[in-house]
């Protein structure tokens, strides 16, 4: 994979139970990996969902070979959050994973 195609810098966020000020656990998305990945916009649609119109972004992201990237996990580019929907590692070579987003509601 060539690293002139890896033009964005990618942030993995992680839901974890920390302690606030008060001293009360909350979930809050920690940093756990960043990286330089291929991100694109796939498409957009534009729904109907309980009488109230909503969009859905969907964009995909091509990063070097890894296994720490999980489906739990939340995507963070220039400070907007995507849902990953599938993790699609290239078994057979072994340079990439791809990734199903969607823009996180």
């Amino acid at each position: 994979m060539r690293a002139g195609q890896l033009r964005n810098r990618i942030e993995f966020l992680r839901k974890t139970r920390v302690k606030d000020a008060a001293g009360q656990y909350v979930d809050e998305w920690v940093p756990v990996v960043t990286t330089w990945g291929d991100f694109r916009y796939q498409s957009g649609l534009a729904t109907i969902k309980s009488d109230a119109q909503a969009s859905i972004a969907k964009a995909s992201l091509r990063i070097r070979y890894r296994t720490d990237i999980t489906p739990d996990m939340v995507v963070q580019l220039d400070g907007q959050k995507f849902d990953i929907d599938a993790v699609l590692p290239d078994r057979a070579q072994r340079k990439f994973v791809d990734l199903v987003l969607k823009v996180a509601q």
